[in-house]
């Protein structure tokens, strides 16, 4: 292992590690030169230290007044079926309510919508991803752009431009 490969394993800085070799009788050492378990002993540090756990959060969300959250999709029309299981009654059938992303995204501020959408495999996967407000307002002016560029080219082969 190189000097300077051994002080990033162990978040030291390889001109800390130098001095301190060069301090032991080690003369010629540079950040390329190889470490030795004589100059580890010399180092007097322990053979690897585990990194600090990171903590994963979620997105900032944009503050909203009635909790809104943005949900974007990989597909464009991702489908969530059995949101509200099929009612049968008297004469009657209410069919299963879905949860339908228009334009890779889907804007709810219910509660249990969050919920359910939250316990899917595809949120779990990170197929199904929380946004920003902000976020979302770029992705829909990047839709609307590419749109009006599909006007603009069919109007120019159409000759009306």
């Amino acid at each position: 292992m190189q000097l300077y490969a051994y002080a990033k394993q162990h978040g030291l800085k390889s001109v800390t590690i130098l001095e301190t070799l060069k301090a032991a009788g080690y003369e010629n050492l540079k950040p390329l030169s190889k470490i030795t378990d004589e100059m580890i002993a010399v180092l007097d540090l322990p053979e690897s230290i585990e990194p600090a756990p990171v903590a994963v959060s979620e997105p900032k969300q944009a503050k909203t007044i009635d909790g809104q959250k943005f949900y974007y999709s990989e597909s464009e029309r991702l489908m969530f079926g059995g949101y509200k299981p099929e009612e049968r009654g008297l004469g009657f059938i209410k069919p299963d309510t879905s949860l339908q992303f228009d334009n890779h995204f889907l804007i709810t501020s219910n509660p249990d919508e969050q919920k359910f959408i939250e316990a899917t495999e595809a949120f779990k996967l990170g197929r199904v991803q929380l946004q920003t407000e902000v976020q979302y307002q770029a992705h829909m002016k990047v839709i609307a752009e590419r749109r009006q560029q599909v006007r603009m080219e069919a109007m120019q082969r159409a000759g009306r431009q």
